[in-house]
């Protein structure tokens, strides 16, 4: 699917699509329809009755394969944690489940591991099965550990003739320069709010503009609401005790969660900030104006702990101790 803000981005991708290299990046913040835009490029390279500058036909054998996931010349490569939430159908069901080290993991991993990019050579250095491309399609990309990265360095390096490289980055600056460098970038944008409002309010969000600003401008990450924010909420988890706070959110085990969790409750302190300075909230609708210089110092001083988690809630640490670390700075 691509997403009408992604449109006139795809229609310039598909009149240069047979002058592009081995290897695609595309790049942009999360939300915004990256990975449905991938899957639609590696359609349309795998398309067997399409024409120069058109997309997908849909109806050939390739397209039909494609849409059962069941394509023998595409490979979708993501950590085992997002293949596990059901974001997408794991193409390596019979992979062991180690890390890099070798050791056995007890849990999906969060990461794409140098194991799951060594599979890679197997499949790409085969003959196509339908005497066309083999498509490598790695979501998101940033996750890859350093021994995953420096051996796709070397597949981009020396890549076998007919395989295509499809990156998707919710951060390409996490990605080693050298990798960046061998990809044919394709940068999407947040949208303008009028276009990813309209498209809210017609998939039945309500207070599509509220939702909106509140996850950055990111239209899917507002349809979500994989967290349930609102000020009240939010402001209940303030007032509880530890007790409560551990049973409201001990069920937090993904780290994605764990981020949507720490930004809203950024959002919420910024918001806070605002109001005790006597301005407007800008996330959340919440009454009160005004306040003292304590208060407003108390919630900068929490907004600025909280973007010191942002960057690491991601990481492969102990989520409930995570969790606990985070409360017990900021409650």
């Amino acid at each position: 699917m691509i997403h009408p803000w992604n449109a006139d981005a795809w229609q310039a991708l598909l009149g240069r699509l047979e002058r592009l290299p081995h290897a695609i990046l595309i790049s942009g913040p999360q939300g915004i329809g990256k990975f449905e835009f991938s899957q639609e490029l590696a359609k349309r390279l795998l398309c067997e009755s399409s024409v120069p500058g058109a997309q997908a036909c849909g109806i050939c054998e390739g397209c039909r394969w494609f849409g059962a996931q069941t394509h023998p010349d595409f490979r979708l490569i993501e950590p085992e944690a997002l293949s596990s939430q059901g974001g997408a159908v794991a193409q390596n069901d019979d992979a062991e489940e180690k890390s890099d080290a070798g050791t056995k993991r007890g849990k999906p991993s969060s990461e794409i591991r140098v194991e799951q990019i060594r599979e890679l050579a197997d499949f790409l250095n085969i003959g196509s099965h339908r005497a066309g491309r083999r498509i490598a399609l790695l979501h998101p990309a940033e996750r890859m550990t350093q021994n995953a990265a420096n051996s796709l360095l070397k597949a981009l390096e020396e890549p076998p003739s007919g395989a295509v490289f499809i990156l998707v980055a919710h951060n390409a600056a996490h990605l080693l320069p050298t990798i960046r460098s061998r990809c044919a970038s394709v940068t999407l944008r947040v949208p303008a709010s009028e276009i990813a409002a309209d498209w809210l309010t017609a998939q039945g969000v309500a207070n599509a503009d509220r939702w909106l600003k509140f996850y950055g401008g990111a239209p899917l990450l507002a349809r979500e609401k994989l967290v349930a924010v609102r000020a009240d909420s939010l402001a209940a988890l303030f007032r509880a005790s530890a007790v409560e706070r551990r049973r409201l959110y001990g069920t937090l085990k993904e780290r994605d969660d764990i981020l949507r969790l720490v930004d809203a409750l950024q959002k919420y302190a910024l918001d806070r900030a605002l109001v005790a300075a006597g301005a407007a909230p800008r996330y959340l609708q919440m009454k009160g104006a005004g306040g003292s210089r304590q208060d407003l110092r108390k919630w900068v001083h929490i907004a600025r702990r909280l973007g010191h988690y942002r960057p690491i809630a991601t990481h492969p640490l102990n989520s409930s101790l995570l969790i606990n670390q985070i409360f017990s700075e900021i409650f």
